[in-house]
């Protein structure tokens, strides 16, 4: 059986809200924001209506670069879009299509979500995939015969 063959959906998580900036927020704002939130992709509104993805490297550059007006014109538009409970294989084209590694979660044109290029691969692989030793640097983990600091 092939990927192709095996349908996955990405779940987005209802119990936690999407973060949005208005087109007017600041950059200090935004930055701010996705500081405290630990986001990476926080969508655009003007008006109700979406008008782009703000992305953490583009918003980080911008203040580097001095900018400190508004954030409208930092967003990146056309954002990729999915419809929600789109499968991995739909979602993951939009990702590429949209050339982001995020793809914002529309349910009847409202943003309900963010789909992650990390959440289709764990979609893909699925829930019966073993489970880790540790958690990723952690020391207890490693299976070291001794201590091995100089």
């Amino acid at each position: 059986m092939s990927v192709e063959d095996v349908r996955h959906e990405v779940v987005v998580d209802p119990s936690r809200p999407v973060q949005v900036v208005h087109d007017t927020t600041t950059v200090a704002e935004a930055l701010q924001l996705m500081h405290r939130s630990r986001l990476r992709h926080v969508p655009v509104v003007r008006r109700g209506h979406c008008i782009g993805v703000l992305v953490d490297v583009d918003l980080v550059a911008a203040a580097v670069d001095g900018v400190a007006g508004h954030v409208g014109p930092l967003a990146r538009h056309p954002a990729p879009t999915v419809a929600l409970g789109a499968d991995a294989a739909t979602t993951a084209r939009a990702i590429l299509a949209g050339g982001m590694d995020a793809a914002l979660v529309m349910d009847d044109g409202v943003v309900v979500g963010i789909v992650t290029a990390t959440d289709v691969l764990d979609g893909l692989a699925g829930s019966d995939r073993p489970a880790a030793a540790g958690e990723p640097g952690d020391p207890a983990a490693r299976d070291l015969p001794q201590d091995v600091r100089p």
